[in-house]
């Protein structure tokens, strides 16, 4: 694929054998989240981590800034992408001042460590871009349009007081808007355009069991899973947190699975 790139020698004098690279766009998306920051009153570059419980400062940097860290106690390991995990160098307290804010913390000295990632976890995805000329065949579009317009028309529950105008009125929405309606969890797709914080009311992780479940219901659950994961909606993880699934039936008779 590398030799069909049309873009295949932009940027390789950019790239760093060994290193820890990144794909972005040329405008970055989370610019707001990168502040110039103070720790003890000189400047450091920092990113804001809404989602972090720690405060994690590079080995070299500290060094720079003549922190002086003390060894843990009780050593512990942080996960961070593709929950790998390293272990903290040391940790000492300083004070750290974003925008207009300012705060005694504690701060965990990293070392050049790399993550130790398992096998398997999925860091990101690539994309084959290919800049080329596609023709479409409007008669197969147009029946392959006509064809979702009816299916979406036979899962709407309609009253039998509805006139002949109302369907036809529905059906129209439904030829504009037939965009808008998933048929498969393949076509259910994610939102990007928001973000959701989630307030937690305590720093201990909440594990339950799972709840007991036949051996064709843990098929049916399984092949769900599946399916969701090559739809990109859910991804496996390793996490101290857990909670249980129930299957619910739906009218339809098929069965959806819910976290509880």
């Amino acid at each position: 694929m590398a030799a069909q790139c049309p873009n295949a020698n932009q940027d390789r004098e950019n790239l760093l054998i060994g290193g820890i690279g990144g794909i972005t766009e040329n405008k970055m998306m989370n610019a707001k989240y990168f502040k110039e920051a103070k720790i003890n009153g000189k400047n450091i570059n920092s990113y804001i981590d809404t989602g972090s419980k720690c405060v994690t400062l590079r080995e070299a940097d500290a060094n720079i800034l003549g922190l002086e860290y003390e060894v843990m106690k009780s050593p512990f390991q942080l996960t961070g992408y593709g929950s790998g995990k390293v272990t903290p160098l040391g940790e000492c307290n300083a004070l750290v001042e974003v925008d207009q804010a300012e705060a005694h913390v504690t701060i965990c000295n990293m070392s050049k460590e790399m993550l130790t990632i398992e096998a398997g976890q999925k860091l990101g995805r690539g994309y084959l871009c290919v800049e080329d000329q596609v023709e479409t065949d409007t008669g197969s579009m147009l029946a392959a349009s006509t064809s979702r317009v009816q299916k979406i028309m036979d899962e709407c529950h309609l009253g039998a007081r509805l006139s002949e105008d109302d369907v036809g009125q529905l059906r129209n929405l439904i030829e504009e808007y037939h965009d808008c309606f998933a048929l498969s969890i393949g076509e259910l797709g994610c939102v990007n355009h928001y973000e959701m914080k989630l307030q937690l009311t305590t720093d201990e992780p909440i594990t339950h069991r799972p709840y007991r479940l036949s051996y064709a219901e843990r098929m049916r659950v399984l092949k769900q899973i599946e399916e969701l994961k090559a739809a990109g909606i859910v991804e496996e993880s390793i996490s101290e947190y857990a909670s249980p699934i129930v299957i619910v039936k739906k009218k339809n008779g098929e069965e959806r699975i819910c976290v509880d």
